[in-house]
């Protein structure tokens, strides 16, 4: 048992590494910065700057400006931006260009971007902004060449960049490798005819937190459209887009609670998020008028109902159209009275519809029966025709026969086409305005320009107007670090929920078994098969701690044991694969013998990420194996196992 606490404990110890590590880290990184280390001053910098609050963003300011003054380019760029936005500090756009031209002759992509969104602030040429922009492209600054991607596929003659689809698509999947979302979906919608790789494209932008990718990427679980159909996985990427307030998300969501997709039918939660959409489409519409003109989760409202059908009919909705021809006809609701030149007028539409197919089979033969009476008695405009009539009728009788509903249902509409949703989603160069994508910045790029020589790194820069040129100011004495100086930055703790489900054929070296049964002895011998499944968290340092149960069967079947255990283990690889330690310690009752019986083993083994959270699970098993009731059985157990883990 003391080899088993030593192992537990080293666990233990694994587990906190990469904490203490992490402390460790920004105590240093802090130490480095007060000794005066530009580049520990920029890390710590900017790590104030990402965790936020404007205590850390003040912070961030005078950590950068302190490297700034020490002639660190990334700083001076950051400084730019800094002095620029007001961000940690007043605006000053002098300081914001002295910072950002010395960072620009150094290399620094960011340092000329900001150079080009100050020229566009104040008002210089359009060629010396032009010249910016081009700069920083060179410079491999990932906005820059989102631009620029822009550009060469529509062409523009105000930043003189000529039409090249090819070179836009080179540019886009560069800038789609530096992890910017809006290339990702943007090169999901162009590979949209190759729906496995338009999926990869989408589901990464729907990840990083677009909206419009969401609302795609929920559309494409449900409708199987380069994945396999899965109707949880749908409603997930519903909700996220509709949380962002996507309106094609939002209607996703409604659809789902509408129908049960993924979730139960909540009918007023559905009414809600379809009641909310500012500019709902015609296939909303009819939705809607549905719920007044039944008064499902809302009051029943008859007028309102009319006016959501006519705006959806008049769009081109065949349900719509339907709907009104049948109730036009009939007299039904919303209408107290027949109407047969408005019912044929509808029931005309709705059958020219190329649609007319994704009406249910009982809506669709009441469309045929209507529309045939008023064509044999020549009814609401229609030429009279017993022949067309017979024929209408005809195709109402074979619809009858085989509709398996006898109403009209609005939660018959399912959920939006995948065709319909990527022609709603606001996914286009058309959605991204110049004027935008030169207000963005960030600050992951490539400064791989402070390993060039000073000669390589010079960059001629464009000059600016003279009379707007800064004056030179002194440099400003940095100010005495207090000894309660900016806090190390915090290490997030996160993880997730795994499950760990193995096998492992044991070698059990032979050992005695008195049986209480008869008092003989017998010998446990050849080998053992031990299944076993475990729950637990696995934190993203990699450690897991979980519990679960396992079926022991020892060759002879002379013994039995089911049995509880608690399973630690050290990822190394955290969610990829690398190697693993572990430690699994349980109690169980046994048969023939019906004692207690209590194992205790150390694992070693590799982990092969299969994507997402599936992983493989190879390693070597070695530990005891003890059994008891009056009597004592002991042996040891060395064997491979093999398992999943998700």
């Amino acid at each position: 048992m003391k080899l088993v606490r030593r192992i537990v404990l080293a666990l233990a110890l694994l587990a906190c590494q990469n904490v203490v590590f992490a402390q460790n880290d920004g105590q240093d990184l802090l130490k480095s910065a007060r000794r005066g280390d530009e580049k520990a001053m920029y890390d710590l910098g900017m790590s104030l700057l990402r965790q936020g609050g404007d205590q850390n963003v003040k912070e961030a300011y005078s950590w950068i400006k302190k490297s700034a003054d020490k002639e660190y380019a990334p700083s001076q760029a950051v400084m730019a931006y800094f002095l620029r936005n007001g961000v940690g500090t007043d605006r000053d756009l002098n300081q914001a260009w002295y910072n950002g031209n010395k960072a620009a002759g150094k290399g620094d992509g960011l340092a000329s971007w900001v150079l080009a969104q100050l020229s566009k602030d104040r008002g210089y040429e359009q060629s010396m902004i032009n010249d910016h922009l081009k700069q920083a492209l060179g410079q491999e600054f990932p906005i820059a060449k989102l631009f620029y991607a822009k550009g060469y596929s529509e062409g523009s003659q105000t930043f003189g960049i000529g039409k090249d689809e090819a070179k836009s698509r080179q540019l886009l999947q560069e800038v789609d490798k530096a992890g910017i979302a809006d290339a990702s979906a943007l090169l999901g919608i162009q590979t949209i005819d190759s729906p496995q790789i338009a999926f990869a494209y989408l589901k990464k932008a729907a990840d990083a937190g677009m909206a419009g990718a969401a609302s795609l990427v929920g559309s494409m679980y449900y409708h199987g459209e380069g994945i396999g159909k899965n109707p949880a996985e749908a409603f997930k990427y519903f909700e996220k887009a509709a949380e962002l307030k996507d309106p094609a998300g939002m209607e996703g969501l409604a659809d789902c609670y509408r129908t049960g997709v993924g979730t139960g039918v909540f009918q007023e939660r559905a009414f809600n998020l379809y009641a909310e959409l500012k500019d709902p489409s015609m296939r909303v519409m009819y939705i809607l008028g549905c719920y007044y003109n039944e008064g499902v989760s809302t009051a029943k409202d008859p007028k309102k109902a009319i006016d959501l059908f006519e705006k959806a009919a008049a769009k081109g909705n065949v349900f719509a159209q339907a709907m009104l021809g049948i109730a036009h006809y009939e007299g039904s609701a919303p209408f107290e009275e027949k109407d047969f030149d408005k019912a044929y007028s509808y029931l005309a539409k709705a059958l020219e519809n190329e649609a007319f197919g994704q009406v249910t089979e009982d809506v669709a033969a009441k469309v045929y029966e209507c529309a045939a009476r008023c064509v044999r008695f020549g009814r609401g405009g229609a030429v009279k025709s017993k022949e067309e009539a017979d024929k209408l009728q005809e195709k109402a009788d074979a619809l009858s026969e085989s509709a398996s509903s006898k109403s009209f249902p609005f939660g018959s509409i399912g959920l939006a086409s995948f065709k319909e949703s990527v022609a709603t989603c606001d996914i286009s160069w058309a959605s991204l305005k110049y004027e935008d994508i030169l207000e963005r910045v960030t600050f992951d790029y490539p400064k791989d320009y402070l390993d060039r020589a000073p000669e390589q790194a010079a960059v001629e820069q464009p000059k600016p107007v003279v009379e707007e040129k800064p004056q030179q100011v002194a440099p400003v004495t940095p100010a005495v670090v207090p000894p309660a100086a900016p806090k190390a930055p915090k290490v997030a703790k996160s993880g997730r929920l795994a499950i760990m489900i193995e096998a492992s054929p044991y070698c059990f070296a032979p050992t005695s078994v008195v049986s209480s049964r008869d008092n003989n002895t017998y010998w446990l011998k050849g080998s053992a098969i031990d299944l076993s499944a475990a729950v637990g968290w696995l934190s993203d340092s990699g450690l897991f701690i979980g519990g679960g149960a396992g079926f022991e069967s020892f060759s002879g079947g002379r013994m039995s044991v089911i049995q509880g255990f608690v399973d630690a283990r050290y990822f190394m690889g955290g969610s990829g694969s690398g190697l693993f330690l572990g430690a699994r310690g349980g109690v169980g009752m046994g048969s023939p013998e019906y004692g207690i019986g209590i194992t205790a083993a150390g694992m070693l083994g590799y982990k092969i990420a299969l994507g997402g959270n599936l992983g493989l699970n190879i390693g070597l098993k070695a530990g005891i194996n003890s059994f008891t009731d009056e009597s004592k059985t002991m042996g040891n157990v060395v064997g491979p196992f093999v398992g999943i883990s998700f």
